[in-house]
């Protein structure tokens, strides 16, 4: 048969699966490719993917998807985000942090 699709991030499966995606999703955060990017997502990530819901961790998964140039303008502040962006739960709590760490 074919092989089985992989599981979306936090979706209930076999036990471990929900580690694994905290796990890929972390890997994501730190290694953007941009050193801004992989600390500011990479430390919010690692305090915040361990206690976020199934949801949370397919919201955040899909936030990972958009550019570093449009994350890095949106989540400092620089430009506003777009719909789909702004609604998320998880962009709103990274941007509060991102901002707290620059805020003199």
């Amino acid at each position: 048969g074919r092989p089985a699709e992989p599981a979306e991030p936090g979706e209930p499966g076999e036990p471990g699966d929900r580690e694994r995606a905290v796990r890929r999703l972390l890997y994501r955060s730190k290694q953007r490719g941009w050193l801004e990017m992989d600390i500011l997502v990479g430390e919010w990530a690692e305090a915040h993917l361990p206690r976020m819901s199934p949801a949370e961790l397919r919201e955040f998964s899909r936030f990972l998807d958009e550019e570093n140039p449009d994350m890095f303008k949106w989540i400092t502040g620089q430009a506003d985000p777009p719909p789909h962006v702004a609604e998320m739960q998880v962009f709103r709590a990274l941007g509060g942090y991102v901002r707290g760490k620059m805020a003199p």
